[in-house]
């Protein structure tokens, strides 16, 4: 019989709030001239060179995925551009979980859930990764999302910042902002919080972690060992 294993390791519960809204600007832009945003870009698109970056199907239809979609292993992601915990979750843990994907044994669904977090425009960095999604750059542009999250707390997100992202990724700028234009999360067959709610997820960074049988776990802001516990161990009967 098959057995669904809920395991909620709740290291970090953050209660799902609407975020602030911010309009205020920012003197120093996120140059497309900077020979640091430059460099954050070429790192970024580097970094998945050769890995399969599509969007879901299935239950999860529409949100994007890198690595073997046959892989025996498959995480969903639920984070927000807006989580300081998360900008942590991605740049300290996610490497080693790259690595997997890398290797054939994970594919992996980023679902950002902007409701969750205290920075501003969480939304509008969702839907300008969405966008870049149909370039295959949806990762690459995670990347950068965090990291000037990390850098310019609550004015990360602005609409110039954003397309500077952009433009250094390379991406086809018209293309880009026309998916803005026209909605960049219309693929969703369902939307990130009606995802939350059915799986159970009441924080972000969560993962959960299931395989091809319908067994799954769901770990909240997990450590790197209890990922790899997760993976390692789902679908082994106890």
């Amino acid at each position: 019989m098959k057995r669904i294993a809920l395991l909620l390791f709740a290291v970090l519960a953050l209660s799902l709030t609407a975020c602030d809204v911010f309009n205020s600007t920012f003197d120093l832009e996120f140059s497309e001239t900077s020979t640091e945003a430059n460099a954050s870009a070429e790192i970024a698109t580097a970094r998945y060179v050769g890995m399969v970056q599509t969007f879901h199907i299935d239950d999860v239809t529409g949100y994007p995925q890198i690595g073997d979609p046959d892989a025996p292993i498959e995480i969903l992601q639920f984070s927000s551009f807006s989580c300081p915990h998360c900008s942590r979750f991605h740049i300290d843990i996610f490497p080693s979980i790259l690595q997997r994907i890398r290797n054939g044994e994970v594919s992996y669904v980023f679902i950002p859930l902007y409701i969750a977090g205290n920075i501003g425009d969480g939304e509008a960095a969702a839907e300008a990764m969405m966008c870049a999604g149909y370039q295959e750059s949806a990762f690459s542009f995670t990347d950068l999302l965090f990291d000037a999250q990390v850098e310019y707390g609550n004015e990360a997100f602005t609409s110039s910042r954003l397309g500077a992202m952009a433009q250094s990724l390379g991406l086809d700028l018209e293309a880009w902002q026309t998916c803005l234009d026209n909605d960049g999360t219309s693929l969703y067959e369902l939307s990130p919080s009606q995802l939350a709610q059915e799986f159970g997820i009441t924080g972000t960074p969560s993962l959960v972690v299931r395989d091809d049988r319908g067994e799954q776990i769901v770990l909240v802001s997990p450590a790197i060992n209890e990922i790899d516990n997760a993976i390692d161990g789902i679908g082994i009967d106890g």
